[in-house]
């Protein structure tokens, strides 16, 4: 670029999003999985991808494709029925937010989902995590979930209940995936879910150009309609490392 940016010239302005991976994988996997995604849509978006606060607690699935170490954003027993830890990673990620926000949305895969779409609805209904409010943060302004479930944790269920949450939202998930059902249930909980099927498993998955078309439709209004002009200095280790 040159020293001399005419008006009409300034690119528009990205939306920041956060981005959580999935159980026992990390950041620097997700990266890599979105770097796959169209130029159209990472022309719209600047994606942060951040590690879960725990280490993984056993193998990782995905240990024959990507190197660790790997993370998680909370433990839960064989039958998905208690969970564990998920109020300190929600409180983590308020803290991670407060001094390197503003984020105009999120966007979790798997795990990652569950997280990300359980910190918005304790935004909504203005509840503590951890000793942190996400209520004091500046509103997240939409949500992409990829695979994505709701928490179905009885400490925290009740921020799902009432009418469903007034955020857009985004919903990839996979024909061939073995929670398949979980991720259109969780379209319940949002107002006018925009829903999206791809023809692979539980992964993030490469886009076709019909998809992607899909994606850069549902980003452009909220890029038009940014509120502005977000911070001043983000710092590098904030954004995980290209490899």
């Amino acid at each position: 670029m040159g020293s001399e940016v005419g008006v009409a010239d300034v690119p528009v302005k990205k939306l920041r999003v956060l981005a959580f991976h999935g159980f026992r994988t990390s950041g620097a996997i997700l990266q890599k999985q979105l770097s796959k995604w169209t130029r159209a849509i990472h022309e719209l978006v600047e994606f942060t991808c951040i590690d879960g606060p725990f280490p993984a607690g056993g193998e990782s699935d995905v240990k024959d494709i990507f190197e660790g170490p790997y993370f998680e954003w909370m433990q839960y027993n064989k039958g998905w029925t208690e969970f564990y830890n998920y109020e300190e990673s929600l409180a983590y990620i308020v803290d991670y937010m407060e001094k390197n926000g503003p984020f105009d949305g999120l966007l979790g895969f798997s795990q990652g989902s569950v997280t990300a779409g359980c910190l918005i609805a304790c935004q909504i209904k203005k509840r503590s995590v951890g000793g942190k409010s996400p209520a004091n943060l500046p509103p997240i302004r939409f949500f992409i979930s990829i695979s994505g479930a709701y928490l179905r944790d009885k400490g925290i269920s009740e921020v799902y209940s009432g009418d469903p949450m007034d955020v857009p939202t985004l919903h990839l998930y996979g024909v061939k995936d073995m929670l398949k059902g979980p991720a259109l249930e969780f379209l319940q909980f949002w107002k006018d879910p925009v829903a999206i099927q791809h023809p692979s498993g539980h992964t993030v998955p490469r886009l076709d150009e019909e998809t992607s078309s899909k994606v850069v439709a549902f980003l452009k209004p909220l890029v038009s309609s940014q509120p502005s002009p977000a911070p001043a200095e983000n710092t590098k280790a904030t954004v995980v490392a290209e490899n």
